[in-house]
């Protein structure tokens, strides 16, 4: 096989040729399920903090509930990844850069909309998750606290959600990895200080680990933002 260019022939070694592509592909396939690590990352920082409460027991049996539910919100988020790395990447490899950018837009309002309908669902059945576990009245009372922080502060998840799928259109998975460790590093410190509470901060417990998990991930989303925004990948008026 060999390539044209001009009125020349440059002859092309397909191993190599497979090499370059496959090493492009881990490039882009690495930081993307590291990103999806660092997500459960999170629910395991909570939990080893949680643990060592004077009832961790408790608060660990709550946690685990609440894990499911946020993985349900997280599959809800996976939406947004999917439809705007697709719309994203489409007008991006066409060269229409102006619609990307439009559909980026479009993308983070509607996260905005879906994070206020799963604030509102959250809240309310938040009750009915632990009920349908079979949860006892300790771990009730904890892990509703949790849901209902998690999913009623979730825009920021939400729209972090959307980032990093306008990220991986424009062929980008390293940007949100990397910021998403930012605020998982942060998860780690301010757990044991919503959790157990230090100076005018109070203990918290179980709910302080949702806030605390809340604060970090609206930080990665923010430096997400700043990004697209400086970078100019996300434009608001109409191409």
């Amino acid at each position: 096989m060999s390539w044209v260019i001009g009125d020349r022939v440059y002859p092309v070694n397909m191993k190599q040729e497979r090499k370059q592509a496959d090493r492009e592909i881990l490039s882009l396939a690495l930081p993307a399920a590291g990103a999806g690590l660092t997500a459960l990352l999170h629910t395991w920082i909570d939990t080893f903090w949680v643990g060592r409460m004077p009832d961790g027991a408790v608060g660990v049996a709550s946690i685990g509930v609440s894990s499911f539910t946020v993985w349900i919100y997280g599959s809800l988020g996976s939406l947004l990844i999917a439809g705007l790395t697709g719309v994203v990447g489409r007008y991006t490899g066409a060269g229409k850069g102006d619609s990307a950018s439009y559909s980026a837009s479009q993308g983070l309002r509607g996260a905005f909309w879906l994070a206020g309908i799963c604030a509102a669902a959250g809240y309310f059945l938040a009750p009915l998750f632990f009920s349908l576990a079979g949860a006892e009245p300790s771990v009730f009372e904890k892990g509703v606290a949790y849901v209902r922080i998690y999913w009623g502060g979730g825009f920021p998840i939400m729209v972090g959600y959307a980032a990093t799928g306008i990220f991986r259109g424009y062929g980008d998975t390293r940007t949100p990895f990397i910021l998403g460790l930012v605020g998982l590093g942060l998860n780690a410190v301010l757990d044991p200080l919503f959790i157990f509470g230090f100076g005018p901060v109070p203990a918290m417990g179980v709910g302080g680990a949702a806030l605390a998990t809340v604060i970090c991930l609206a930080a990665s989303t923010g430096l997400m933002l700043m990004v697209l925004l400086r970078r100019r990948l996300v434009v608001s008026s109409r191409p």
